[in-house]
């Protein structure tokens, strides 16, 4: 079999990274070569890589353009037979670095978000300058995965893609199976099995509009008792808390951080929510289905709608709209979903249905 290299900046508590853990151990458990290369080897997730995927640390700040080389220089020592990237940036980077390697390999891409939505949603000129140097590289790519169809849509209408070059694969998920029970939380919010429990779960940026969520759980707590538990931390995190405190909720609104095991929340939770303006596929919704949780979620761009079976297998309300949400949420919880249904749709996303797909774009055979 061909060696696969791998590259991302690092294993930062994010989406992609949880991803590509998830198809590096699976490629190594088919008894690939798999070789894990990060700019930086640091963050929570390393924890989950297996001993099988071999590790090559370029130890230097992802931000630095000598990345590029150091990647290129990897590569050349490795002598992969394809490479794989996600998110846009080190999708670039990989693009780059092919041009400074004499020995060919296969590069498939793989795009995470609506590079449009992001750069009109987003004032960084980092942000803006993104679609631009998609629309100059992109194409360059043997092979484009975009998450979501809607991630496919933009790269096509918007960024210049051709169709061809384009594969929607879902994003790999992970989640506790029905033999695979969770304790309880350690967490005050479960202390009385009578009060519903709201969760959220995602980075405290303004792309996961958590303000709204707060809002809404406002309005629900006015009509009775419950607590919200949002996971994941982030720069937005005083601005929340100074808003559950304006809103007098603070009492109920718990931020413990980030936590490395979110299924018991999710699996003793009534409800969760998720209030993004945006996704490119939106994970902690598959992992809240596999736990058996329903889910309410904006429908934003994209993914929450295909992955929700536009709306069968959770509630969807507009985007921003904390009246909507709140609405769904005191549906959802007095009239709780069937649980054994949303854990069925959440096997549809699974490690080795992505793996397989995975491979099919990197080897152009299926293995």
């Amino acid at each position: 079999m061909k060696r696969i290299a791998i590259f991302v900046p690092d294993l930062a508590g994010g989406g992609a990274e949880r991803m590509i853990v998830n198809l590096a151990n699976e490629f190594a458990a088919r008894g690939l070569d798999t070789v894990l290369i990060l700019a930086k080897a640091a963050g929570p997730y390393l924890r989950l890589l297996s001993a099988q995927v071999r590790l090559r640390d370029l130890d230097i700040r992802f931000g630095d353009p000598r990345v590029i080389s150091r990647l290129a220089a990897a590569l050349r020592s490795e002598r992969p037979g394809a490479l794989l990237t996600a998110m846009t940036y080190p999708n670039i980077a990989g693009i780059l670095a092919r041009r400074l390697v004499s020995h060919p390999f296969r590069l498939v891409i793989s795009e995470r978000v609506v590079l449009t939505q992001q750069s009109r949603s987003l004032p960084l000129l980092k942000e803006k300058l993104k679609p631009v140097a998609a629309r100059r590289l992109y194409r360059s790519a043997d092979r484009i995965v975009a998450i979501s169809n809607g991630v496919a849509q933009d790269l096509t209408e918007n960024i210049g893609v051709p169709t061809s070059q384009v594969e929607v694969i879902y994003n790999p998920v992970s989640g506790p199976t029905t033999d695979e029970p969770h304790p309880p939380p350690n967490h005050p919010a479960f202390s009385n099995e009578s009060v519903p429990v709201v969760i959220g779960a995602g980075r405290l940026v303004p792309q996961k509009d958590f303000a709204t969520l707060v809002r809404a759980f406002a309005q629900l707590r006015a009509r009775r008792i419950a607590h919200l538990v949002i996971l994941g931390e982030g720069p937005e995190r005083a601005a929340l808390e100074a808003l559950a405190k304006k809103l007098k909720v603070s009492n109920s609104v718990w931020m413990p951080g980030y936590v490395p095991n979110p299924y018991s929340y999710m699996a003793y939770g009534t409800v969760f929510a998720l209030s993004s303006r945006w996704e490119g596929f939106g994970n902690v919704l598959v992992e809240a289905l596999a736990c058996g949780c329903p889910v309410v979620s904006t429908d934003c761009p994209s993914g929450p709608r295909e992955i929700l079976g536009d709306g069968t297998f959770g509630r969807l309300v507009r985007v921003g709209d904390p009246l909507a949400m709140a609405q769904a949420l005191q549906e959802a919880i007095d009239s709780p979903c069937h649980a054994e249904g949303n854990r069925s749709r959440a096997r549809i996303f699974s490690i080795k249905a992505a793996a397989d797909a995975y491979l099919h774009c990197l080897v152009e055979d299926k293995v």
